[in-house]
């Protein structure tokens, strides 16, 4: 019965502890990775018009 209640106490604590200490930061990864494409997509979109990359001609110094 003891162990019982410990385990549940356990799983209280874990659960939650897991979700802030896990789930909070890869939120904010995966959020910080799409804002990153969708960045990269408009730039895209506003230098050549698609959603292809330009590509650059190192000569002129304009590598993107």
């Amino acid at each position: 019965m003891v162990a019982a209640i410990v385990n549940f106490l356990a799983f209280l604590v874990i659960f939650p502890l897991m979700f802030l200490l896990v789930g909070f930061p890869l939120a904010f990864i995966m959020q910080a990775g799409i804002f990153h494409y969708l960045g990269t997509v408009a730039r895209d979109i506003a230098t050549t018009g698609t959603c292809q990359p330009g590509h650059s001609d190192p000569r002129a110094g304009d590598a993107y």
